[in-house]
C-alpha cells in the first residue's frame, strides 16, 4: 500500500488553483505599481519639457526685442495724428496681438511673429527701457540699455505696444 500512496503524491506535484490565483494577483499588483510609476514619470517629464519650451520662447523673445530696440533713436507708445513718429513716416512697432509678439514696419503690411506670449510691458527706467515678458506662469524682466540715448515718450505705467525709429 505504501507504493500506491507514494505514486499519488508524485502525481499531486504542481500548483493548486489558490496558489495560481494568488500568484497572478501579486503579479497584477506589481505590474500596476510599475505602470503607475512609469506614467507618473512620463507625465512629469512631459510637463518639464513644456515648461522648458515656454522659458526658451520667452528668453528668445526677450533677446529679439532687446536686439531690435537697442539701436532705436526715438521710442513712444503712440503714433501722432499725421501717422508719423518723431517726424518720420518710417517706423517700427512691437506689441502683442492675439497672444503673439509681433514686429511691424509702418510702410508694409507684413508682420513678423516673434513668439507666443501672455503679456508684455515696456516702461521707461533710468534713461533706458524696462521690459517684462510673460507666458503662462513664467515671467522675465530686464532693463534694455539704449545705445543712441533716444527720447522715450512712454508713461511711467508702461505700455504693451511701442513704436520706434532707427537711424
Amino acid at each position: 500500500m505504501h507504493k500506491l500512496d507514494r505514486g499519488c503524491n508524485e502525481l499531486n506535484k504542481g500548483f493548486t488553483l489558490v496558489e495560481l490565483i494568488l500568484s497572478l494577483a501579486l503579479l497584477l499588483i506589481a505590474l500596476l505599481l510599475i505602470f503607475n510609476i512609469y506614467f507618473l514619470g512620463n507625465n512629469i517629464f512631459n510637463r518639464s519639457v513644456d515648461q522648458g519650451d515656454i522659458q526658451r520662447n520667452v528668453r528668445v523673445a526677450m533677446d529679439k526685442v532687446t536686439e531690435e530696440i537697442r539701436m532705436a533713436d526715438f521710442i513712444t507708445s503712440k503714433v501722432s495724428e499725421d501717422g508719423k513718429i518723431n517726424g518720420k513716416s518710417e517706423y517700427y512697432s512691437i506689441g502683442l496681438e492675439e497672444n503673439k509678439l509681433v514686429k511691424k514696419y509702418s510702410e508694409e503690411d507684413e508682420e513678423e511673429v516673434i513668439a507666443e506670449l501672455s503679456d508684455i510691458l515696456f516702461k521707461p527706467k533710468n534713461g533706458g527701457l524696462s521690459l517684462k515678458i510673460s507666458r503662462d506662469n513664467y515671467e522675465i524682466e530686464t532693463e534694455i540699455p539704449l545705445e543712441n540715448n533716444p527720447s522715450i515718450d512712454i508713461d511711467n505705467e508702461g505700455t504693451h505696444v511701442i513704436y520706434y525709429t532707427k537711424r
